[in-house]
């Protein structure tokens, strides 16, 4: 299928964008569309968006080709009648641009990053509703406009608009005359929510031995410490040792602490790992440099 996206402004007149722009139209739009196969089709049908050599004359048009391929090692599956009805690329985009389920540029413009006051089902429609205000979708939608790295994807391909002189963005769906806009004031509708984390697992508690490399008394009391292997930042909660520390007990840089710790691990809807550590007890303080002898 063919799909078509328009920017206009003062900026364009000449019918020529900065690359970088330009670039992330492409890259943003291939994301939401990839994005969207993943969460509808499970990844059952890969997607490839070409731009065409031909920019058509106009403000700035950009042509894509969308080509949808059934993956090889689930065709056989596809006879079975348990096997969910597979979206093809026109379907995909009607379910992102608007044409079914008053689709997730719909959604996104109605809720104007505004809470929901109210969902509930009716029949096969999800209606959401803020105060006298009434939204009627679908299911599909609802899981892309929780898909966190689609609503990444389809900012950056909106992105243009935050430059000057360019003030709208039309989608054009092949075989459809109906235009799908944004203008430079709903921008903001379109910004994705920062990235949630969520633990890993449960936290791991183990006694080790740590250098002291520096000492910090801000910062929620982190000390950057190293266990032999790697040096990292872990905060001390073991409240009679920070008495001990305010109360001036001496501590060096090489000092080793004996401490029961806990590390948390957390992973974001960006897929980035993020570990932190905690130092619950300090078992014991040695101080190696107290141990020297003049014989040994």
């Amino acid at each position: 299928m063919n799909l078509q996206l328009i920017y206009d402004g003062d900026s364009l007149k000449n019918h020529e964008i900065n690359p970088r722009e330009l670039s992330s139209a492409i890259l943003g739009l291939d994301g939401v569309l990839n994005e969207a196969n993943k969460t509808l089709n499970s990844s059952k049908t890969r997607i490839q968006v070409k731009v065409k050599s031909n920019l058509e004359a106009g403000s700035f048009k950009i042509n894509f080709t969308i080509d949808q391929n059934i993956i090889d090692k689930i065709s056989d599956l596809l006879t079975s009648q348990n096997v969910e009805a597979i979206l093809n690329a026109y379907e995909l985009t009607a379910v992102i641009f608007g044409t079914v389920g008053g689709g997730l540029w719909g959604l996104i413009k109605f809720l104007k990053n505004r809470k929901p006051t109210k969902k509930y089902q009716k029949d096969n429609l999800i209606i959401i509703e803020i105060n006298d205000e009434s939204f009627e979708t679908n299911e599909k939608v609802i899981k892309l406009y929780e898909n966190w790295q689609l609503r990444r994807s389809l900012e950056e391909m909106v992105s243009p608009l935050e430059k000057s002189g360019i003030d709208l963005c039309l989608v054009k769906l092949e075989n459809s005359e109906e235009f799908f806009d944004i203008k430079k004031e709903e921008i903001e509708y379109f910004k994705c929510p920062p990235a949630k984390e969520v633990m890993i697992d449960e936290p791991v508690r183990f006694n080790t031995n740590l250098n002291i490399i520096s000492l910090s008394f801000k910062d929620k009391n982190k000390w950057y410490v190293n266990d032999g292997q790697s040096s990292f930042y872990s905060t001390i909660e073991d409240l009679d040792f920070l008495r001990r520390v305010d109360d001036n007990e001496e501590f060096r840089k090489g000092d080793i602490l004996r401490v029961l710790i806990r590390r948390e691990q957390y992973l974001n809807e960006e897929q980035k790992l993020r570990t932190e550590y905690f130092i619950e007890e300090v078992i014991e303080h040695k101080k190696p440099y107290q141990q020297m002898s003049l014989f040994n």
